[in-house]
């Protein structure tokens, strides 16, 4: 299986889908699954994201807003 590619500080905020949203997809449609138990958003980086905590919650919602 391929490595799930590098998450940006900040996702694209444009109107069109872009190559980086078609890279993430799967990683987008998890997030609205992953928060719906209301989990620590850390443990949603960690495992959506593959991201290490302390990481500043911007990110997370950043790429959450592109649902």
């Amino acid at each position: 299986m391929p490595a799930e590619p590098k998450v940006a500080e900040f996702a694209p905020s444009v109107d069109e889908l872009t190559p980086y949203d078609k890279e993430h997809a799967v990683a987008y449609m998890r997030l609205p699954d992953a928060d719906a138990d209301k989990p620590d958003w850390r443990e949603i980086a960690r495992i959506v994201l593959g991201l290490d905590p302390p990481l500043n919650r911007i990110v997370r919602d950043a790429h959450s807003k592109v649902i």
